[in-house]
């Protein structure tokens, strides 16, 4: 339903709150409502450190950092990944804007990364 997605309504759980081991942010388990108005799991392909069997879950859509469960105003505020790289290609610097290279088409180099 459009209407749970616009509440912006949360699903963050302690099931959904991304693991730090030894001082490290992993790239799940995070939650997300966007696809369907329910909660599923879903993770951040390409962060340092996965923790075994996240990695069989969905992506999570990329919006997932700035929003009500993890995003600046989230209570309590949850970690964000530490990326392996500013590879676009492994994905995880795409949910930090934080990926090498240029977006303009014009700029952007014609592969994955």
């Amino acid at each position: 339903d459009k209407d749970i997605i616009k509440l912006d309504a949360t699903c963050a759980d302690p099931q959904c709150a991304p693991s730090i081991i030894r001082g490290v942010s992993h790239g799940g388990p995070y939650c997300s409502r966007v696809f369907s108005g329910t909660c599923y799991n879903c993770h951040i392909r390409g962060a340092s450190q996965q923790v075994p069997g996240f990695q069989n879950w969905p992506d999570c859509p990329y919006g997932v950092l700035r929003g009500t469960d993890y995003g600046p105003a989230a209570s309590p505020g949850y970690p964000h990944p530490e990326c392996k790289s500013a590879k676009a290609g492994e994905m995880c610097c795409l949910y930090l804007d934080s990926c090498d290279g240029s977006d303009d088409p014009d700029k952007a180099s014609l592969d994955v990364d």
